[in-house]
């Protein structure tokens, strides 16, 4: 053998003795771990199952092969909880669903968006103004929608042609001319069919709570104080919580609703009731109550002299917690799901929901039903909230003091107001 070969020979056995302790770790700092790469992102989420992300996710993976999500559901009673719990104990998710009025009570959990990944310029024209609002009040992006719903009107339809009523009301004023028409009363004063379920308590009406903050926001109450230093509606939201209670009042020309009726959710799905005000996620429920029930959805009536539409917005988002230990890859995978269009319309396809992204609301803002929803996410409002249970206690405690006399409306008024003022306070320490 030739003294080239040999030399060639020991050259390349010394290459590959070099990376076998390379490899190995025998020489420190110099291996490249060929899992180095791999990230697992785990996902907390409410009423949207597995089967929801599963073609988002399959396409994330095919531009980020190296990343897996783990996607875990959680009933809606136990999920606030839960993920409190997971936070205390350092064990939360790195990806979660957050409530649209929930940023006063979690922003301390979550990581805020890099201004340069989104700057708010283009997060402005990508979403509609609730979401800024909701989810970037100070300029940071603490998270992005997977959807807008809001409140809208429900009709029954078989109700409306019996009545002889061809269109649905476009206003305040036109729902209270249909009163008459489609609400039947017996001898006795007892309501046998109720024309709209509307001014009761949240024992007989769902989101009985929203449905009076849209009409006091409605009314140009404002909700909250400026700087969020307290709530603020009690003077503006006098003539709203007036109007909302008239219908329960039996005194009142538009009675049409008690809280002995059955629950405005099985009453209008039940055809005991014409109209009633709810969100879009609640169509599947009525379907399967009743899939015989022939209903349509329209726009949410508004004040007849009104210059400016105000709907009310629900909806979720998904933040990145701020533990996460793989942060960057978390928010690479919710600007993938929530800012491209194709993927956006996939999941939204997959789960029924209305559209949060501008090109798509534009591209779904016809007559139908989702087209409704679509058009009042540019319109929808909310306001912050620094704990949504209590105050939906409160206003749903405030309902009842009204319609039950159980104290005049300006003290009922002001008790409510006083109660959250001192909530947020409290937590502000």
């Amino acid at each position: 053998m030739s003294r080239r070969l040999l030399i060639t020979f020991g050259v390349l056995a010394l290459v590959a003795v070099f990376f076998v302790l390379v490899f190995t770790g025998i020489i420190p700092g110099l291996r490249q771990d060929v899992t180095a790469n791999k990230v697992a992102l785990s996902f907390w989420g409410v009423f949207d199952g597995p089967d929801a992300f599963s073609a988002v996710m399959n396409a994330y993976r095919a531009q980020a092969p190296n990343v897996s999500i783990t996607y875990k559901q959680f009933a809606p009673e136990d999920y606030e909880r839960e993920l409190v719990n997971a936070f205390a104990a350092g064990k939360g998710p790195d990806m979660f669903m957050v409530h649209n009025t929930w940023l006063p009570k979690h922003y301390d959990k979550m990581l805020p968006l890099a201004a340069e990944s989104l700057p708010i310029a283009t997060f402005r024209n990508l979403f509609p103004r609730v979401v800024e609002q909701d989810f970037a009040p100070d300029g940071l992006i603490y998270a992005l929608p997977l959807y807008v719903d809001s409140l809208a009107l429900f009709y029954n339809k078989d109700a409306f042609d019996n009545a002889g009523i061809a269109l649905p009301p476009k206003n305040w004023s036109e729902v209270n001319a249909l009163i008459p028409k489609l609400r039947t009363i017996d001898r006795s004063g007892k309501i046998t069919k109720a024309a709209v379920a509307i001014g009761g308590s949240p024992k007989s009406i769902n989101r009985a709570t929203d449905l009076l903050s849209l009409i006091m926001m409605q009314g140009g109450a404002p909700m909250v104080a400026e700087g969020f230093r307290g709530a603020q509606f009690a003077a503006k939201g006098a003539q709203g919580l007036d109007f909302y209670t008239q219908f329960t009042n039996p005194k009142s020309p538009l009675y049409t609703w008690n809280d002995q009726l059955h629950y405005s959710l099985d009453a209008f799905a039940e055809g005991s009731v014409a109209i009633m005000f709810n969100y879009q996620y609640n169509i599947a429920a009525l379907k399967q109550k009743n899939p015989f029930l022939q209903f349509s959805v329209s726009g949410m009536p508004q004040p007849s002299t009104a210059a400016n539409r105000v709907d009310y917005a629900n909806y979720f988002g998904l933040a990145v917690s701020g533990r996460s230990r793989n942060a960057a890859s978390a928010w690479d995978f919710i600007k993938f799901l929530t800012t491209n269009a194709n993927v956006s319309a996939a999941y939204l396809r997959a789960n029924g929901h209305a559209p949060a992204l501008r090109t798509l609301i534009a591209a779904q803002s016809d007559e139908s039903a989702a087209g409704v929803f679509a058009r009042q996410a540019l319109t929808a409002r909310s306001y912050p909230q620094i704990d949504d249970t209590e105050t939906d206690r409160i206003m749903g405690e405030l309902i009842e003091n009204a319609i039950y006399g159980k104290l005049p409306k300006d003290k009922a008024l002001r008790q409510a107001e006083d109660a959250i003022t001192t909530l947020i306070r409290e937590r502000a320490k």
